[in-house]
């Protein structure tokens, strides 16, 4: 199999059912740790950080914004040179969770974000088969 059906392959693979999985957890994509960093901007507000994990609809930032869950934010992904809208979820001790606001529409920021999780999972582990 070559690496385009692999990489297709693992994006099929990153998706599962939405479900319960206890103390509220209703995750719709696969998580997968990160070491790479960001930054997260609002108002006159930004903040250098390092992602944690990351999906194809959110990621765990390890600073604590100050923010209120429900805040948009812009959040840029210095790998990749781009930012996306963002929403936080929530803001805990362990830092701060958000959820990508992707209009179905922009195929272009959808297609990088899942590259970038299969890339994510592969660098952490995960091989291609």
């Amino acid at each position: 199999m070559d690496v385009i059906g692999k990489i297709s392959d693992i994006l099929g693979s990153t998706k599962r059912p939405r479900r319960d999985l206890g103390d509220g957890d209703r995750r719709e994509y696969e998580r997968y740790s990160s070491d790479k960093t960001c930054s997260v901007q609002f108002g006159d507000t930004q903040v250098e950080s390092q992602l944690l994990d990351i999906s194809v609809t959110g990621a765990w930032i390890e600073s604590k914004i100050d923010a209120a869950a429900g805040t948009e934010v812009d959040v840029v992904i210095f790998s990749l040179d781009r930012s996306f809208d963002a929403e936080i979820i929530r803001v805990d001790d362990s830092g701060t969770h958000i959820q990508f606001l992707i209009d179905e529409e922009d195929s272009e920021a959808l297609e990088l974000l899942e590259t970038f999780v299969v890339l994510t999972k592969v660098e952490h582990g995960d091989t291609l088969e």
